[in-house]
């Protein structure tokens, strides 16, 4: 159980701990959390979040270009050429 003022040991949802108080806020790990709207100081960690994958930047998955420079051979020179 967190209380108001100490910072979040976890990223996750957080869920008021007053009886008939359902506020729910999104909390950062190392954010200080900030009070309840009813009053309560005590929040219940009730989804923590998973760690995000990393993603492969779309420049390494795309296929290197040249821009600017003309393709020689191309269909239209065969055609045209």
């Amino acid at each position: 159980m967190a209380k108001t003022g100490s910072k979040a040991t976890q990223s996750g949802l957080y869920e008021c701990a007053a009886m008939f108080c359902w506020e729910k806020m999104v909390i950062n790990k190392g954010r200080r959390i900030p009070p309840c709207k009813c009053g309560s100081a005590e929040w219940t960690l009730i989804q923590p979040t998973a760690k995000a994958t990393k993603k492969k930047s779309a420049a390494k998955k795309r296929k290197r270009t040249t821009k600017g420079k003309k393709e020689e051979g191309g269909f239209l020179d065969s055609l045209f050429g």
